[in-house]
């Protein structure tokens, strides 16, 4: 059975720590919820690469001591892929921030467009930031994965546009109807890093279009159906972890 894991601070790896005092949601995950007791063996990880297995050494309160046992080395595990995609309605934004870290996305950039439903103050998108961070917290215990996206707070659409670093830029339309995510990948000479823009329920404005194919963007068609944004957004992350995979075991591309 694999092991419970829990988030602590990079400075346990950084500072090589052989003991460490545990406190705060972790804390009351560990006791109230999984109730584990002095003995129990775990696995701690910073979201950065850092991972080890500690045994409790002691529970005190709201306190837990915990002894480092191993420290392991790792993989990066992310996919050189930055989502950048239209804040959506509650739960729905919810499920793609979740799918977006089980697939390993490295970079996600919400963004406000023209037709973005969601109407969010500075309080209310700081807000909603600390609910996706933890999100993906949660997530990348549930998948097992290692190290966490960044994700940015909401901006802009021209802010999130300005990607100097990405080798690839595809944007999924509904207007367009003659490539496909691999064909636009394809054209652009299978480079890496991507970045991959969805929009809102409403879809881009014709503006917006024009912006985004003016800041290097090629349209790419997920098929003819209508799709929802976040099924579009987390169909198009699973595409992309497929093909990278399939390079990393030698299977040639498409």
């Amino acid at each position: 059975m694999a092991l419970p894991r829990f988030f602590v601070s990079s400075d346990v790896f950084l500072n090589g720590s052989t003991e460490i005092s545990l406190t705060g949601s972790e804390v009351r995950h560990m006791i109230r919820v999984l109730r584990l007791a002095r003995g129990a063996e775990v696995k701690l990880l910073d979201g950065r690469g850092g991972l080890a297995t500690a045994y409790i050494v002691s529970v005190s309160g709201g306190e837990v001591r915990l002894a480092i046992d191993e420290v392991y080395g790792t993989v990066n595990d992310l996919l050189p892929l930055a989502l950048v995609c239209a804040v959506l309605k509650g739960s729905r934004m919810d499920m793609l921030i979740q799918k977006a870290v089980e697939f390993g996305a490295a970079v996600i950039r919400p963004v406000i467009t023209e037709r973005t439903v969601v109407k969010l103050d500075r309080k209310a998108r700081n807000n909603r930031l600390v609910r996706w961070r933890e999100i993906a917290r949660q997530a990348l215990k549930q998948c097992r994965g290692v190290f966490l996206p960044e994700i940015y707070p909401v901006s802009g659409l021209g802010e999130a546009l300005n990607l100097p670093d990405m080798k690839v830029k595809i944007v999924l339309s509904e207007s367009e109807t003659d490539r496909s995510l691999l064909g636009a990948w394809k054209e652009q000479g299978w480079g890496e890093p991507i970045a991959l823009l969805v929009g809102p329920e409403g879809g881009f404005t014709h503006e917006e279009l024009e912006t985004v194919r003016g800041a290097g963007f090629i349209g790419a068609t997920m098929g003819r159906k209508i799709l929802r944004a976040e099924t579009a957004a987390i169909g198009a992350a699973g595409v992309v972890a497929a093909v990278t995979v399939a390079g990393k075991c030698g299977d040639s591309l498409p």
